[in-house]
């Protein structure tokens, strides 16, 4: 197998080869990429039978090591792959399941841009079982126990020993691996899009059915166990109780009948699969049979049958919006399309009277007056109506996702969710508003699923409270995003063109951005520093203060410190074209030294460093303690002469200012002296005289 977690990133110039002089012809036909050195995927050849919505198929060859016919999926840029999970799921050696070759970013020429590729072998054939709108194929018992069922337990087991939840167990997904056996299936792709995302709703347990498919998470090993009863129902049933109802319709049976009930209708099983069924598809996660349950089972030990999930239900029902409701799940379902009611709804308390007398949930009153009181915490002010409908809703239904105007999120799901409308551009402030007002905290608060992991989710949410109340570079919206979603790449504008999926691709990304002149602004804005930052704090949180600066040399120093950084730790290739932009606008920070003769010196050594692409000799070289001490003690030496020259100037120019006296202290000086001179000298000559006269001599 040759399967690469993490890829170098191909460059974006990289086209395919050129075709020989004969065949020109079909150049369109045959118009391909290199991928992962052993593989040409073929842009227009598309393999539609493959597609998956918005995730495209083409056709792939493998050349060596790698198997000669091969399926490429182009992932969606807007949907996150699970290209963590890769690893693990390359790990399962079962036949049923996909054979993943190899995974990774390259340019794909008809977008032009690097768009992240999965790669599976081809053995997949057609679809096993015929595309229909009624889900209902009526396969007898038989040929399910004999071939379908031992193949497809094996495979769950496989995935279970390996920590890998499938998320994509459907009769869509399901291939006929060439073969006209059941126990021969292939069980199709379910990494390029987040876990559950393209899972129908009849798929999914009824908590993860009400979340907006981006925003799922990815679950557990048990609601694989779900989808696949809800697969194995579909195969041998003779009717669909479900055909032509909606998403929501399907969740509200679900919820009135329970899943089973809603499931099987008027179809009558016999015999062990009733037993099966009735294990795994328990509307209660924690009493649902997991794969330990479902081996025994297989090895013909009978289990005790446990109680379906008691939902309680009122005989007096409550009138909202000239519906009837008998159960809070359904209610608290409905509540979001009440937001501009539900004020008035608490406010009359009827709600509150009907759970304390029709329903007589004392658990259920205390969690709605405590999401009333709640939720008037933060002030009565434009979102409140929206805080109070979603802590409603969670009073109501607890197992529910979060409902928040527009969103409907399980906590786990959010990083996918988020990633979504960054790459789509729409509004963001519902998610932070989620986090910020505490109703992430408020859901975890009200659950009691035991197979949860309270602790980790909420510490995560609790940080992200506290990175959404700095709003400066290296924060905000954007850390919440790769802190909650590290499989995200980087949504940077700068680096559109690229999946980026690590600080190595980011910073090889700008070099090649800069090869190509199209670096127009120093390389780390806001998305990108809080990739790096939620990435590996070491690389840049030492100079956010430097980033977040209003000093223009600041910036571009903590620019070079991060790459030059990046550049070191990863061991990556010279830079030079990167070294060349960042040399071309280094000229703030060399207006920061004094000496005219040494910019002049450090343009020159710019000019040598930049072309080895050592970032590092860069920065070594703005950080030579030496000169930067040699260049404030010459300059404060040239203050202080020119401070004296300033004063000597200030007194000439005084005195010139007094034409009149200039020079008049100086010639009564002058002649003060010269007379005592001369009188001196008056002295002596007579003293000379008078001693002659008297004959001293």
């Amino acid at each position: 197998m040759s399967m690469s977690d993490d890829p170098p990133p191909s460059s974006p110039d990289q086209k395919a080869p050129p075709s020989p002089p004969a065949a020109q012809s079909s150049a369109a036909r045959n118009e391909s990429i290199e991928f992962n050195k052993n593989i040409r995927l073929f842009l227009s050849q598309p393999l539609p039978q493959y597609n998956r919505g918005p995730i495209k198929a083409f056709k792939a060859e493998g050349d060596g090591k790698a198997p000669k016919s091969l399926i490429a999926f182009l992932c969606d840029p807007s949907l996150v792959p699970r290209w963590n999970a890769a690893g693990s799921y390359a790990l399962i050696n079962n036949s049923n399941i996909a054979h993943l070759i190899a995974t990774g970013a390259a340019f794909w020429p008809p977008d032009k841009c690097e768009k992240f590729i999965m790669v599976y072998e081809n053995n997949w054939g057609e679809p096993l079982l015929p595309r229909q709108t009624k889900l209902a194929f009526g396969i007898k018992q038989d040929i399910i126990m004999d071939q379908f069922l031992p193949a497809m337990v094996s495979a769950l087991k496989d995935m279970n020993e390996k920590g890998f939840v499938h998320g994509g167990i459907r009769v869509e997904n399901l291939f006929n691996g060439n073969s006209n056996q059941f126990k021969n299936f292939v069980l199709g792709d379910s990494l390029t899009t987040p876990a559950s995302y393209q899972q129908p709703s009849i798929y999914e347990p009824i908590e993860r059915a009400m979340a907006s498919p981006i925003a799922r998470g990815m679950g557990h090993f048990v609601d694989d166990l779900y989808s696949f009863a809800v697969l194995l129902a579909i195969m041998i049933r003779t009717h669909d109780p479900l055909e032509g109802l909606t998403d929501r319709e399907i969740i509200e049976e679900k919820i009135e009948k329970s899943s089973y009930a809603a499931l099987i209708g008027k179809d009558r099983f016999t015999g062990a699969i009733l037993e099966l069924l009735r294990g795994l598809l328990h509307d209660d996660k924690s009493q649902r049979w997991t794969i330990e349950n479902v081996m025994i089972w297989m090895e013909g030990q009978r289990l005790s049958p446990k109680q379906g999930l008691k939902r309680k239900k009122s005989p007096r029902v409550f009138h909202m919006d000239g519906e009837r409701f008998s159960r809070p799940e359904l209610i608290a379902l409905h509540i979001p399309e009440q937001v501009n009611n539900v004020t008035q709804l608490i406010e009359d308390q009827k709600l509150e009277l009907w759970l304390e007398r029709s329903l007589e949930d004392k658990v259920a009153l205390e969690r709605l007056e405590t999401a009333v009181s709640t939720a008037v915490g933060p002030g009565i002010n434009e979102t409140y109506k929206y805080r109070l409908a979603s802590r409603i809703s969670i009073a109501l239904d607890p197992s529910a996702p979060i409902r928040y105007k527009n969103l409907c999120v399980h906590p786990d799901g959010i990083g996918n969710a988020l990633a979504e409308a960054f790459a789509e551009q729409s509004d963001l402030s519902a998610f932070a508003e989620i986090i910020e007002q505490g109703i992430v905290m408020y859901w975890l608060n009200s659950q009691n699923d035991h197979t949860m992991d309270y602790g980790s989710i909420s510490n995560r949410f609790e940080v992200c409270r506290t990175i959404l109340k700095n709003k400066s570079l290296g924060f905000g919206l954007e850390r919440c995003l790769y802190f909650l979603n590290p499989e995200a790449p980087c949504y940077s504008s700068k680096l559109r063109q690229y999946f980026v999926k690590s600080p190595k691709e980011m910073v090889l990304a700008f070099e090649q951005l800069a090869e190509k002149n199209q670096m127009n602004s120093l390389p780390l804005d806001r998305h990108a520093i809080a990739f790096l930052s939620a990435k590996d704090s070491r690389i840049l949180d030492s100079f956010l203060i430097e980033l977040n600066a209003s000093e223009k040399y600041k910036n571009i120093l903590a620019n070079v410190w991060a790459i030059a950084n990046i550049q070191k730790r990863f061991e990556l290739p010279p830079l030079p074209h990167l070294a060349e932009y960042l040399v071309r606008v280094m000229g703030p920070v060399l207006e920061r030294f004094h000496d005219r003769h040494l910019r002049e010196r450090l343009v020159k050594e710019f000019d040598k460093i930049k072309k080895s692409g050592d970032l590092s000799k860069l920065m070594a070289l703005l950080e030579n303690v030496e000169i930067m001490d040699k260049d404030i003690r010459f300059f404060q030496r040239a203050m202080v002469q020119y401070k004296e020259f300033e004063s000597e100037k200030r007194l000439l120019t005084a005195h010139l200012e007094k034409k009149g006296e200039l020079g008049k202290s100086s010639g009564r000086m002058a002649a003060a002296i010269i007379s005592c001179a001369l009188g001196g000298l008056g002295i002596i000559t007579l003293a000379l005289i008078e001693l002659s006269g008297k004959g001293t001599f």
